[in-house]
């Protein structure tokens, strides 16, 4: 899976599968004072090719 935050443009890997389970890595994105749009793309890691891709809105995010 690769968040990308739309608003700033900043791309990293939030969870990397070791073949039988997924890591979870956090960080903190965008302002809290704004709104802003983030993209899930689930990429095959076969192939890497694109499956699926989600969008959603964040606003007053503080956990």
């Amino acid at each position: 899976v690769r968040l990308l935050l739309i608003t700033v443009f900043l791309c990293f890997l939030p969870l990397l599968s070791n073949g039988t389970s997924w890591t979870v890595l956090q960080g903190r994105i965008g302002r809290p004072e704004n709104p802003f749009r983030v993209a899930l793309e689930y990429i095959s890691s076969g192939n890497r090719s694109l499956s699926a891709v989600d969008f959603f809105a964040l606003k007053n995010c503080s956990e």
